[in-house]
């Protein structure tokens, strides 16, 4: 996209003046007062008048060239726009004396943006709509075009739609199509017969897409462990139309109060749901143990099952803790020896390197089934049985990643480790500090893993792990076994939800390929694996802001309403910078910042030490995992923020009790 020279002027008294003219390429960054700066690679940021950040988006590449007139103000022209990060935004429609505008969403733009009523696709004032860019040359200002219609802030599923708008994600939802499907007829060469055995299903207690099945039985020296994934390969062909748009979207999508399938709903109700009495076409990865949980041998088999039961991870928690065995021995008699076998196993299994399932705090956010509105936030409780199936996926893939590995096949595996360059001078602090560690060491696997045991043995560990995690790169897909840091493993790769996610289908192939010498066309090159991580990133940010989106909508309808505004929570530090710290609440997950001009003190002496704390000039001590009272201050929508705090008593923060 590229722009006419267009002059603007201004008095740069604290910025940059160029004479003679200069030429600058760098991005643009937008300023609450309606200018923006220019970052580029040369030295500071050069100012850009109103006139310039009317014809351009923060977040793109733009070239400008600079010039001081013989008046002594500068003057930038616009030269060319080299790149758009925002090609598509969510926005808000201004209706003025018969003229239209979008005002975007977004806390790093402050002008609104004429558009042409041919071009709103009939959107009314006050409607959120998706809009693109057109890219013209020549024009004084922007230009832009409606995409979508979201409607009104306070409309039923406005969250969900926002959400699915702005990440691109809105056309798998609406494009879901019912395809016609047929029943197998007669089992395929080289798939065994297990209708017999006592499978079963262990998920959410509403949950109709059921990846996986089990079954357990003892043997002379311990136990088999099957574990049955449903078999997409057999339905979804490589190449075809329903494989093109699961690739393209990458996975399930879930939100508050609604998800959106990978694949179409009749085919999972039909043919892949591995729900009980129903035949099914399944992988099988069957893990032999000793009587001590250690692995002897493991294969892989394509098979036939019809489930027994479809059990909650509550009625498995509940019989094998023994508060309601009976219920599960009276409704499931043909399954119940074998959920007693797994909870067994289970129990001895003990998983090399660091895998050790750790706790992760999280919530669920009831969203009304008419209103589409948040209601109520629950914390969700950590049961036996999740844990138990928990180790059962992890061994199954652990067993499918050495499978490939040792046939010499790339496929999706997952990476996680190395340092996160972003966070590099926080790293640096950390480590140097609170374990005299340069921060190299994080880029080696032993050296992490000795730092990550050392925490955990220290009374601070719980509260420093997390911290040390951060720094980590995130994890992604690669197409070469990769050490995996989070789960203290040489490498891995998930297999076990092939209904929901692309990676594991794709796996999945590979295993048929191996297992049944079924030839497979998937090329898991670099383009491959970079479409695949793009698309899971859509996902991701997708559920992340529909969370956000809802959290923001309860915080507004609820928590800060007349009855609750003055509710006091209890709050747990996650994160410190210099300017205060992050914390969540510990009975909803309500995310929020505390500012230090908040602090009872208001001291201003946060150093990163030997405990990495914000402390005051009154001795009170900020850190990472201490709790306390806070109370919800606001929350702004449009930066998606939400503020909050401290409760304070006699002149100091309020002891959480």
């Amino acid at each position: 996209m590229e722009g006419s020279r267009n002059s603007n002027s201004a008095n740069l008294n604290n910025f940059q003046a160029f004479n003679p003219p200069k030429t600058y390429i760098g991005t643009v960054m937008g300023h609450k007062r309606g200018f923006g700066f220019l970052e580029h690679e040369g030295g500071a940021p050069v100012y850009l008048p109103h006139g310039v950040m009317k014809r351009v988006f923060h977040g793109d590449t733009i070239e400008i060239e600079t010039a001081t007139k013989g008046d002594g103000r500068t003057h930038v022209d616009l030269i060319a726009v080299h790149k758009v990060e925002l090609s598509q935004m969510v926005g808000k429609m201004i209706i003025e004396n018969d003229q239209c505008f979008i005002l975007p969403d977004h806390h790093r733009f402050y002008h609104k943006y004429y558009i042409p009523k041919h071009m709103t696709k009939s959107a009314r004032h006050d409607d959120y709509v998706a809009f693109k860019r057109i890219e013209k040359r020549g024009e004084n200002r922007a230009k832009i075009k409606v995409v979508h219609v979201i409607g009104k802030k306070n409309a039923p599923g406005f969250e969900h739609q926002y959400a699915l708008t702005s990440t691109s994600m809105v056309d798998f939802y609406q494009n879901n199509n019912v395809i016609e499907n047929k029943l197998i007829d007669q089992l395929p060469e080289g798939y065994l017969d297990y209708r017999d055995k006592g499978f079963f299903t262990v998920d959410g207690e509403f949950s109709t897409d059921l990846d996986d099945a089990l079954f357990v039985e003892s043997t002379k020296v311990g136990w088999d462990l099957y574990v049955a994934i449903a078999d997409v390969s057999h339905y979804v062909k490589e190449m075809s139309n329903i494989d093109f748009k699961a690739k393209k979207q990458g996975q399930k999508i879930f939100m508050p109060g609604l998800s959106v399938s990978m694949l179409p709903d009749d085919l999972i109700r039909e043919s892949l749901s591995l729900l009980p009495n129903k035949e099914r076409l399944v992988m099988i990865a069957k893990v032999s143990f000793n009587s001590k949980g250690k692995i002897l041998g493991f294969n892989h088999e394509f098979a036939v099952i019809c489930s027994k039961a479809k059990l909650s991870y509550k009625e498995v928690t509940n019989y094998v803790e023994g508060w309601d065995a009976g219920t599960l021995k009276e409704n499931h008699p043909s399954v119940a020896n074998g959920v007693k076998n797994l909870f067994e196993l289970t129990n001895l299994i003990n998983l090399e390197g660091d895998v050790n399932l750790r706790k992760v705090d999280k919530f669920n956010i009831m969203v009304d089934y008419s209103s589409k509105k948040a209601f109520e936030i629950k914390r969700q409780v950590s049961m036996l049985g999740h844990k138990m199936i928990e180790k059962a996926m992890v061994v199954c893939n652990m067993c499918t990643a050495e499978l490939i590995v040792k046939s010499g096949l790339s496929a999706p595996f997952r990476a996680h480790g190395g340092l996160n360059e972003s966070r590099r001078e926080e790293a640096e602090m950390f480590l140097k500090m609170l374990l005299q560690k340069d921060v190299s060491v994080l880029d080696d696997y032993s050296e992490f893993k000795k730092i990550r045991n050392y925490l955990a043995d220290q009374k601070i560990g719980e509260h420093y792990e997390s911290v040390l995690m951060s720094f980590i790169n995130k994890s992604n897909y690669i197409n070469k076994p990769s050490q995996h840091y989070g789960l203290g493993l040489d490498y891995y790769l998930t297999a076990t939800s092939p209904i929901r996610k692309y990676s594991d289908l794709v796996t999945q192939r590979i295993v048929k390929s191996i297992v049944l010498g079924k030839a497979s066309v998937v090329n898991i090159d670099n383009e491959f694996i970079d479409s695949l991580n793009n698309s899971i990133g859509r996902v991701t940010n997708t559920s992340l802001l529909a969370e956000r989106l809802f959290m923001l909508q309860y915080v507004e309808d609820i928590a800060l309403s007349d009855e609750h505004k003055n509710d006091i929570y209890k709050a747990k530090i996650i994160d410190i910078d210099r300017n205060g710290f992050m914390v969540k609440t510990v009975d909803h997950g309500i995310t929020g910042y505390i500012h230090k001009s908040n602090l009872a003190s208001k001291g201003d002496a946060f150093v990163y030490d030997q405990t990495l704390e914000w402390a005051d000039d009154m001795g009170e001590r900020y850190f990472i995992g201490k709790v306390m009272d806070v109370k919800i201050a606001k929350s702004d929508r449009q930066s998606q923020s939400i503020d909050l705090s401290l409760v304070i008593e006699n002149g100091a923060p309020k002891k959480a009790a």
